[in-house]
């Protein structure tokens, strides 16, 4: 739902099959992030189920999958961009420079943002810890980065 910037406290309470109650009071702080010109929220990661439903998950440990999805949204301070910006997206092992798999993705209008999206062949990897970066490419040089650590068990 629609914030507008600043200092929160999200709770939750939930009750199991008992009936045990508990509650759970978390700080956050809701910004958008300068990205370059723009600005853009966290990388979302998700897989596709058996029914062809996106699952997104917020934790690092990434649920079994043939393919791991991630997604970036951008926002701009005026009016959409007359050239889409492009993000590079890699997928690179924890504690390597050389990404394993890279891919160009432009920037497309949704709405009243713009949306980047990558896909990696999830089961193709060993498990290890990886880290999924979206850096934003303008006049041919890296103007922003964006990256979330994601685990394979």
């Amino acid at each position: 739902f629609p914030l507008e910037p600043g200092d929160y406290h999200l709770r939750v309470a939930i009750a199991d099959a008992t009936g045990a109650l508990g509650a759970l009071d978390v700080p956050v702080h809701a910004a958008l992030a300068p990205y370059g010109e723009f600005t853009a929220g966290d990388i979302l990661t998700y897989v596709v189920d058996a029914n062809d439903r996106a699952q997104l998950f917020t934790l690092d440990d990434v649920p079994p999958a043939t393919t791991l999805y991630a997604a970036l949204e951008i926002y701009t301070p005026g009016a959409m961009p007359v050239n889409y910006p492009v993000v590079e997206w890699s997928l690179l092992k924890e504690g390597d420079s050389r990404p394993m798999v890279d891919a160009d993705s432009p920037a497309r209008p949704a709405s009243a943002l713009m949306r980047s999206d990558a896909q990696f062949p999830w089961d193709k990897l060993p498990a290890g810890t990886y880290v999924i970066r979206a850096d934003l490419i303008v006049d041919d040089k890296v103007a922003a980065t964006r990256s979330v650590v994601v685990k394979k068990r």
